[in-house]
């Protein structure tokens, strides 16, 4: 969707000049384009935490925590 996009491109905006993002996403994809590091939760608890390059490379990882691969989801 574009409004994804927009705000996508503004948080990457934002992450240049230097400021801190906290973003509670559903959209892995947009998640890992701007994320640095990762936290899942799953029923209100921390379940891993972790670099996001590594989660977004380890598809068994994102299917065990996510139920989903980032490469199905695309």
């Amino acid at each position: 969707p574009a409004m994804v996009d927009v705000l996508l491109d503004a948080f990457l905006r934002l992450k240049e000049e230097g400021a801190t993002i906290l973003l509670v996403e559903q959209n892995f994809a947009m998640a890992a384009t701007l994320g640095d590091d990762a936290a899942v939760m799953e029923d209100g608890r921390i379940v891993h935490v972790g670099s996001m390059v590594a989660l977004a490379q380890d598809e068994a990882l994102q299917t065990r925590l996510l139920g989903l691969s980032l490469a199905s989801h695309q």
